[in-house]
């Protein structure tokens, strides 16, 4: 229901919700298609044996994503199905964070479960297998440590420790990264165009992820995202920018 009204949308929903689209669109997702094919080399995506079927797969999370919406009842609907979105994560052209975002969206009971906690480790095992960066995998944390406005303290706890584990891989572009962080490199290079636009959204959606762990009442949380993000270095990137 792109571009139409929320009313109109959500009479849509009604209707898809009855006929149980999310049942026939993941009855599509669970079909013997998309399949991981040879392995790329480093910092690459793996590419699925069919790049036709990868389009055909996008389609249908982004139509899961819609379906779900700002619907409580749709989402609950939905989840029935999530745990198996993160069997496409990291293939080539499929956007499957889109519907999982969707689907934890103030949902605490299904982000603070297994299925959050499953996804949360296969994001970082694909960071770490993959070396490939991309900002939606840093988004899709943090809508699982930040849920329906509230941290979800033990997915903050595991998130901070496996961020630990992979900084090298997170933390492009921020001091602690071996190649050095934004500052240095806007200071280097002249100029924010001369970032690689992947790196800058990856950056972006990463420090959004660390503001949000800083979120709550855990004082380790805010000393966490301190060591990566320092005030100096912050105002440093906004005055070179400006």
């Amino acid at each position: 229901a792109e571009g139409a009204d929320s009313e109109e949308a959500g009479r849509i929903r009604l209707v898809m919700m009855g006929l149980r689209a999310d049942k026939a669109a993941a009855m599509f997702l669970n079909m013997p298609f998309g399949q991981r094919g040879t392995p790329r080399m480093l910092g690459q995506l793996e590419v699925p044996e069919d790049l036709e079927v990868a389009g055909l797969l996008t389609h249908v999370y982004r139509f899961l994503a819609a379906f779900c919406g700002e619907d409580a009842g749709a989402r609950k609907l939905a989840a029935e199905f999530a745990p198996g979105f993160s069997k496409h994560l990291g293939l080539e052209g499929v956007e499957v964070e889109c519907a999982m975002e969707a689907v934890c969206r103030n949902n605490p009971k299904l982000a603070a479960g297994e299925v959050g906690k499953s996804w949360i480790a296969e994001v970082f095992r694909l960071l770490g297998a993959l070396g490939s960066r991309r900002s939606e995998w840093m988004r899709l944390l943090h809508s699982l440590v930040v849920c329906g406005g509230k941290v979800l303290g033990d997915n903050q706890t595991l998130v901070m420790s496996m961020f630990k584990t992979h900084e090298n891989e997170c933390t492009v572009l921020m001091k602690s990264h071996l190649s050095g962080g934004l500052l240095e490199k806007l200071g280097n290079i002249g100029g924010l165009g001369a970032v690689p636009e992947a790196d800058l959204k990856f950056h972006l959606a990463a420090v959004d992820l660390l503001a949000g762990m800083a979120k709550g009442k855990n004082v380790a949380s805010e000393v966490f995202a301190a060591n990566y993000l320092s005030y100096d270095e912050v105002t440093g990137v906004l005055v070179r920018v400006v």
